[in-house]
């Protein structure tokens, strides 16, 4: 008996009538949030990807440092050079300076 009072509610059938037209709308609307906080949360872990990848160092300096004789010595890494060294300085005047014909003997 208390089935068929149910049906007769006019609640319930506008409840069931609102189903029918809208229910599609809500289940898609639902569906596209959920694509659109997928496609976020790949943005973001992209994101963070290349930033990290930005962050590390991948190259390492040749530092070459001449004596007083104008001879490039080289060290290990730019970590051992002091700050005494113009390592970028060095290296450059000795391409720009003309070849002394003294020591090419």
């Amino acid at each position: 008996m208390k089935g068929s009072n149910m049906s007769a509610n006019p609640y319930v059938r506008g409840w069931r009538e609102w189903d029918e037209r809208y229910a599609d709308l809500v289940i898609g609307k639902r569906n596209w949030q959920i694509a659109a906080g997928c496609s976020l949360t790949i943005g973001l872990v992209l994101a963070v990807g290349i930033v990290w990848l930005a962050l590390r160092s991948r190259y390492v300096p040749y530092v070459v440092v001449t004596d007083r004789l104008g001879q490039a010595m080289t060290i290990p890494d730019a970590a051992h050079a002091g700050r005494r060294h113009n390592s970028a300085r060095a290296s450059s005047t000795r391409w720009r300076r003309a070849p002394d014909p003294r020591r090419a003997r």
